[in-house]
């Protein structure tokens, strides 16, 4: 390799080597347009297998001019339709999933970066219940809507529901922020009433955090909750405070044995040995003492 880097460094350029090329603008180079192109990413932490996901959605979307779909890595995906009215029909139906998952997409434009582009946003249809008679119009749907998310259209074709209270619109939501379940109406009567939001086509909801994207059991303000409360949970069960208003121990029987219950850090770690746990001030603590006929059982007890 040395013997090459020295037989480089003696090459001396002829004239002709040292002529340089005009190069004329790029005014009649081929450009790359994503008019019919949708860029997006799944709503999960995990692992998507492209083959299948490509064979799935290209089934379920089944297009008139077919769909090429491309890994762009770091979870992202081109998505290549070739005529109009296949790329209105996924915008119209949407949300979609794979395996549950939801799929977050964006349409591109020209001149968009394609690993750049923000994908935090899907359009839901939501059927709006409850509406006071009178009131089942697009002004109505565009405040709730904008109420929900961004409000995008107002379906006409389904005027038959005002009759019965309902509405139905299409609306552009953050999927970092929780869903909307209800709003207040305030009528020009004076009188007030609650109208309801129901998503369609919604599949993948916590219901602790009111976020998409995973259920009760992987919610991070699950953990969140139980380690400032304390909660140690190994039966099942996760207890209440107990009301005590006269600062008075409190012992109290459960069937249950293995729960810590606290409402700040654990202070003390004294096992079975009889003794109890003990937590901050006005706290409950869980201990495995043995009062008389208890055979062992658990109990709840107040430390004020």
């Amino acid at each position: 390799m040395s013997a090459v880097t020295d037989g480089l460094s003696d090459l001396s350029l002829g004239e002709e080597d040292e002529i340089a090329i005009a190069v004329d603008d790029a005014s009649d180079e081929q450009t790359i347009t994503f008019d019919l192109c949708f860029g997006g990413s799944f709503l999960t932490n995990s692992i998507i297998n492209f083959q299948s996901m490509r064979a799935t959605l290209a089934n379920v979307w089944h297009p008139i001019g077919g769909i090429a779909v491309s890994d762009l890595g770091s979870g992202r995906y081109l998505f290549r339709f070739y005529y109009t009215v296949d790329v209105d029909r996924i915008e119209m139906d949407g949300p979609w999933y794979f395996n549950s998952h939801l799929l977050v997409l964006h349409g591109l434009q020209s001149g968009e970066d394609l690993l750049g582009v923000n994908l935090q946003t899907v359009d839901f249809w939501v059927l709006i219940h409850d509406i006071p008679s009178g009131f089942v119009r697009e002004s109505v749907a565009k405040q709730l809507g904008n109420f929900i998310g961004t409000y995008l259209y107002y379906d006409t074709q389904a005027l038959t529901l005002g009759f019965r209270g309902f509405m139905r619109i299409r609306v552009r939501l953050d999927i970092r922020s929780p869903l909307k379940r209800r709003k207040k109406l305030l009528l020009p009567t004076g009188q007030s009433g609650f109208v309801s939001f129901q998503y369609e086509k919604l599949k993948l909801l916590c219901y602790r955090c009111g976020k998409l994207g995973h259920g009760e059991g992987f919610c991070p303000l699950r953990v969140l909750q139980e380690q400032d409360e304390g909660i140690r949970v190994k039966s099942g069960t996760a207890y209440q405070p107990i009301s005590n208003p006269n600062n008075s121990a409190q012992l109290i029987p459960s069937p249950a044995v293995g729960i810590i219950v606290s409402r700040g850090k654990i202070m003390e770690h004294l096992g079975r040995s009889g003794k109890v746990f003990h937590g901050p001030s006005a706290s409950l603590g869980l201990g495995f003492g043995q009062p008389s006929g208890s055979r062992g059982r658990a109990f709840l007890i107040y430390s004020p």
